[in-house]
């Protein structure tokens, strides 16, 4: 059999989830999109874009599958999965590069 896998911890994955917002501005910017060509890309409003970058909107999957493959940011959805450790990777290369202004992982 494989090896067991740990069960999740539904409070550190609220907790990730916090960042997610900045996390996809960062990676909106990276790639030298506005929100409102973003949106055009995928087809929806510069608002939800917003709202979204905001974490004032639930994300469903379909759309950060789309979002990650229109803005090159399939790192982003894999350091989610991961968990803490991987965002807190990933926020560190996004502060690096210029593109993260948001709160550091606590």
């Amino acid at each position: 059999m494989g090896k067991e896998l740990d069960p999740v911890n539904h409070n550190d994955i609220d907790k990730l989830v916090t960042y997610l917002g900045p996390v996809m501005e960062a990676c909106r910017k990276r790639a030298g999109f506005t929100q409102a060509k973003l949106a055009e890309l995928l087809n929806c409003t510069p608002s939800t874009i917003s709202e979204f970058e905001k974490n004032q909107r639930t994300l469903k999957v379909n759309f950060l599958r789309d979002w990650a493959k229109v803005t090159n940011s399939n790192d982003v959805v894999v350091a989610f999965i991961y968990g803490e450790q991987a965002v807190r990777e990933l926020i560190k290369k996004l502060k690096s590069e210029g593109f993260y202004k948001g709160e550091d992982l606590a």
